[in-house]
């Protein structure tokens, strides 16, 4: 999948459509700390026979928070034998922002670091991706709009060349307008269309370069603009696919449902969070 329907499909773990000018992860920060979460345990479940399979679902991803709702580390696990496959530390500086990712294998060595910086208004001005001799990878550029909103983001590798770019623009309720998405030479690759804007859904075309419509993006959401049913079809076979989400009273996220594009169920993501 290109980067362009990536940035489109829901996180899993992120607030969609917001009124306010709040960063996401900063919404569901002050979320975390609101509800004196400390563990956050991702469970997975197979569907069989219209049913999620209860008794061979297992733990994917485990997270702990600290008092002020900022992830410390998050552990990822094997489907096949719930060991653990990677685990990211997280750090911030002494303003709360994140200041680097740590990643790291099922041994503890380190496989790769994110570090951010920031300017004087405490915006992410550029993330720094290094590989696990210490080395720089490539580099991501963000610059923001009169609202506080990512204008443009622009990969760039080790020695300062374009690696891809994407432009941004919004609608009054911060939701992405228009996308686009180029190559290193600047040419257009992908863009998204925000083609359908009402109270209660939001609907994207998306062209490849030449124009081409190879997307339709559905989305469903409630009276406090959270995405509660998210589906695209891909043009080439006119395959749909579906994904449903539930939140809790706290409006965070505890299902994930993604149905097959026979509409059927296949998998069930479950959050459990505890104090």
């Amino acid at each position: 999948m290109n980067r362009t329907l990536t940035y489109l499909i829901l996180p899993l773990f992120l607030l969609s459509c917001q009124a306010d000018r709040k960063s996401k992860k900063d919404i569901l920060k002050e979320k975390i700390a609101a509800n004196k979460i400390r563990l956050e345990k991702v469970y997975q479940y197979e569907y069989r026979f219209g049913q999620p399979d209860t008794a061979n679902g297992f733990l994917f991803q485990l997270t702990e928070y600290d008092a002020s709702g900022n992830a410390i580390y998050s552990n990822i696990y094997h489907r096949n034998d719930s060991t653990l496959n990677t685990r990211e530390e997280y750090y911030y500086d002494i303003h709360g922002n994140d200041s680097a990712t740590v990643s790291k294998d099922h041994e503890g060595n380190i496989t790769a670091v994110v570090r951010n910086e920031y300017d004087d208004n405490h915006r992410n001005t550029a993330r720094l991706f290094y590989n696990s001799e210490g080395q720089l990878d490539r580099k991501i550029i963000y610059a923001y709009d009169k609202n506080e909103q990512v204008k443009e983001l622009t990969s760039r590798d080790a020695a300062g060349k374009v690696i891809y770019a994407f432009h941004y623009t919004y609608n009054e309720h911060g939701d992405e307008a228009l996308t686009s998405e180029f190559d290193k030479d600047g040419k257009l690759v992908m863009k998204s269309e925000l083609v359908n804007d009402t109270d209660t859904s939001l609907h994207y075309d998306v062209y490849n370069g030449r124009n081409e419509l190879t997307h339709k993006f559905f989305n469903t959401i409630n009276e406090k603009r959270y995405v509660t049913r998210q589906g695209y079809m891909d043009m080439t076979d006119s395959s749909m696919h579906n994904t449903t989400l539930v939140y809790d009273q706290h409006d965070l996220i505890i299902e994930r449902i993604t149905y097959d594009p026979q509409g059927e169920p296949a998998q069930l993501t479950r959050i459990v969070r505890e104090q």
